[in-house]
C-alpha cells in the first residue's frame, strides 16, 4: 500500500502545531500561576475578583453588587493607575437586581473610568451553577446587555475592552468551588488566559494613558516679516 506524501505532511504539521500549542498553553500556565499583574493596573469587583490570586491590585469586595461599586469606584479613579479590570454584576444575579440597574451601574463605571483616560476592560460573567444552574438564563441574558454596552461605547468612539470570561467556563462545573458561585485554581487560570488574549497583564505602562494624552496637531505657517 503506498502511503500519500501529502497526508503525511499534513499530519507531521498538525502534530508540531499541538505539540506548540500544548507548549505555550504550558507556558502560561506556569506565567500566571507565579507572577502577578503590573502595579498600574487595578482589578475591582466583588468576590470573584478579591479571591483572584493573578491581581498585583486587588480591589475586590465580597458580596458586593453593582450599586455597592459604583459607590466605591473612585478607589479606581483616585489611584495612579493606567488601566482597570472591571469584572461586575455577579452578585447583582444572585440577589434579582433589574439588569437596567445593573447596566447603568456599569456604564458610570465606564464612563469614570474612560473619563480618567484610564485603559478599560470588562469582562463577562462567568457562568453561576449554584441551585442546579438556575441562574444560567439570567447570566446569559446580563452578558449579552454587557457585551451590547461595551459595543455602544466603542460605537461611539471611546475604546472598551470586552474579555469572555464565560466561554470558557461553560460546562466546566468542576472548575468551580462547592457552592457553585466561587472558583477553584484551574477555573481562574481559563480567565487568565482568556485575559492575556486581549491584553499583556505583566506589561508596566506608568504615565501612559489612554487614549493618547498627544492632541493631533495642525501643522501652521507662520508669515515672515520681511
Amino acid at each position: 500500500m503506498t502511503q500519500c506524501s501529502a497526508c503525511g505532511r499534513t499530519t507531521a504539521r498538525r502534530g508540531i502545531w499541538i505539540a506548540a500549542w500544548l507548549l505555550s498553553l504550558i507556558a502560561t500556565a506556569m506565567l500566571v500561576t507565579r507572577t502577578r499583574t503590573a502595579a498600574d493596573i487595578v482589578f475591582f469587583g466583588d468576590s470573584l475578583t478579591e479571591e483572584w490570586t493573578l491581581p498585583g491590585v486587588n480591589y475586590g469586595g465580597y458580596g458586593n453588587t453593582t450599586e455597592q461599586m459604583l459607590s466605591r469606584f473612585n478607589e479606581v479613579t483616585d489611584g495612579q493607575f493606567t488601566r482597570a479590570i472591571i469584572l461586575a454584576g455577579t452578585n447583582d444575579v444572585l440577589k434579582g437586581v433589574h439588569p437596567d440597574k445593573t447596566i447603568a451601574n456599569l456604564h458610570e463605571m465606564i464612563k469614570q473610568a474612560t473619563a480618567a483616560r484610564l485603559q478599560t476592560v470588562v469582562g463577562t460573567l462567568p457562568p453561576i451553577y449554584k441551585d442546579g444552574g438556575k441562574y444560567q438564563g439570567a447570566v446569559d441574558s446580563l452578558n449579552d446587555r454587557i457585551r451590547q454596552e461595551v459595543q455602544s461605547w466603542n460605537n461611539a468612539g471611546t475604546k472598551v475592552i470586552l474579555v469572555d470570561y464565560n466561554k470558557p467556563l461553560q460546562g466546566m462545573k468542576s472548575a468551580y468551588s462547592d457552592d457553585g458561585v466561587h472558583l477553584r485554581e484551574r477555573g481562574y487560570l481559563l480567565m487568565d488566559i482568556q485575559l492575556l488574549r486581549k491584553i499583556n497583564p505583566f506589561t508596566w505602562k506608568g504615565g501612559v494613558h489612554y487614549p493618547d494624552a498627544t492632541p493631533n496637531r495642525v501643522c501652521t505657517t507662520i508669515p515672515v516679516t520681511p
